[in-house]
């Protein structure tokens, strides 16, 4: 027998993407048992997300429901309860509370599951669910379960969520495929996914640094083209060659422009939207020797430890963060 466990949630639309998933990896008859772990406010749609299920699987499953508290939270000791019994084991993370789901995922990995999954969004979820393509709009990949608490500490189920809520949300909008919005946007979530489900370093490296070069050029032409860093750089002799060095370049402008006393005299709107920046220059710098450490893999070996890419990760989206806080940059990035 096989049990199929995963969090209630009143998006029926996510719950529709994960029954397509599961049939599509595990088959028809995928699980024998559903274990669904509801909130209060899933519980009222309980029915529905059954019948979505039943749509997908054509086994003639048992359903089992256990109610969470008002937090969200199950106590662990009953969370590993429910994987007591004999038989394969699928558990799906997509649905419900992040702190649900995070207990599900602890409770899962101490009781050795190795089936593991969770709905990776690419794109925001559609009116209709099934206009969503695989691999284009969402992925459903598998997680390792962590091998201890030090592990945890590492690298979990529960960093997969966070980061990839946090790309979905500083990149919130479509636009052209080839934009640098769209590249940064599609290298950060499969660099997540590269990570966290296959544990490939330099793969996840080059992926998230995808769209590094590409917002140096776009940052440099926005500083030489606007007019008050044009007066900033003619007020203290920068110079913009093209033969030089880009970040050099973006690093010594910054470096004149906050020699000017900040405290004695009035902070000009222009001045604002500039230093919203002054930190810009650095991230993408480290950005780019992570890029250069994992592109030339024939001629250095290095091995990136899951501390460095987990920092590279966390830098390249404070710099898309950063650059966001500049509306003129940002909108170069969409063209």
């Amino acid at each position: 027998m096989t049990t199929f466990y995963t969090i209630g949630n009143i998006n029926l639309k996510t719950v529709e993407l994960v029954a397509l998933s599961i049939r599509d990896t595990f088959g028809p008859t995928a699980f024998d048992q559903m274990i669904i772990l509801n909130s209060v406010e899933s519980e009222e749609e309980q029915d529905a997300q059954i019948k979505i299920y039943r749509k997908y699987i054509k086994t003639n499953f048992t359903v089992l429901q256990i109610l969470t508290n008002d937090d969200g939270k199950i106590k662990l000791e009953n969370m590993i309860k429910m994987f007591s019994e004999e038989g394969d084991k699928i558990v799906d993370l997509s649905n419900g509370r992040k702190v649900t789901s995070s207990m599900l995922y602890t409770a899962a990995s101490l009781c050795n599951v190795d089936d593991i999954y969770y709905l990776l969004m690419i794109n925001q979820p559609q009116s209709d669910s099934l206009n969503m393509k695989k691999d284009v709009d969402y992925r459903y990949i598998k997680i390792g379960k962590f091998q201890g608490l030090k592990s945890l500490a590492k690298v979990s189920c529960f960093d997969l969520i966070y980061y990839n809520d946090e790309v979905l949300e500083l990149f919130s909008e479509n636009h052209s495929d080839v934009s640098a919005y769209e590249v940064a946007k599609s290298g950060l979530i499969t660099g997540i996914s590269d990570f966290f489900s296959k544990n490939d370093g330099r793969s996840a490296i080059n992926n998230i640094t995808i769209g590094n070069e590409r917002l140096i050029n776009l940052f440099l032409d926005y500083i030489k083209n606007d007019s008050y860093s044009k007066k900033i750089a003619k007020d203290n002799g920068v110079v913009f060659d093209n033969k030089k060095d880009p970040i050099g370049m973006l690093q010594y402008f910054f470096k004149q422009l906050t020699r000017e006393d900040m405290t004695r005299q009035a902070v000009s709107p222009e001045k604002k939207e500039l230093f919203m920046l002054r930190t810009l220059p650095s991230l993408l710098s480290t950005m780019r020797e992570y890029r250069n450490l994992s592109s030339h893999s024939s001629m250095n070996p290095y091995k990136f430890t899951t501390d460095e890419i987990r920092m590279a990760l966390n830098i390249m989206i404070e710099a898309y963060k950063c650059a966001k806080k500049n509306s003129a940059l940002w909108d170069k990035l969409k063209e």
